[in-house]
């Protein structure tokens, strides 16, 4: 016999939150010095925010999280254009600097 269990361990309102899957821990992100500073198991965590029509890395850092979003501490403003998706973009080949285009996925449909 089994079960599966959801335990909710802490819950915050009126906190700003991005998806999971726009955190990224890559390294080739980061400044020479701090790669330099960072311990063997310690990671940093970016997202790609959209600056004008030009891709911005920055550092966050996060607080609890759901199946499907994470809670912001700091790095990120209320209001500012973080990017999603697609994951492959994201975990893979953004970069700093990188021009982009936004797209009204409404008008798609």
């Amino acid at each position: 016999m089994s079960a599966s269990v959801s335990i909710q361990t802490a819950t915050r309102h009126n906190v700003l939150t991005v998806p999971i899957q726009s955190i990224t821990t890559r390294t080739d992100l980061l400044s020479d010095s701090l790669k330099k500073s960072l311990t063997v198991n310690e990671s940093v965590e970016n997202v790609f925010v959209v600056k004008g029509d030009t891709l911005q890395v920055r550092k966050i850092t996060t607080g609890i999280q759901d199946l499907n979003n994470i809670e912001v501490l700091t790095g990120l403003q209320e209001g500012e254009m973080v990017v999603t998706g697609p994951f492959s973009g994201i975990s893979k080949t953004l970069k700093s600097g990188t021009k982009v285009t936004i797209e009204d996925s409404d008008k798609k449909k």
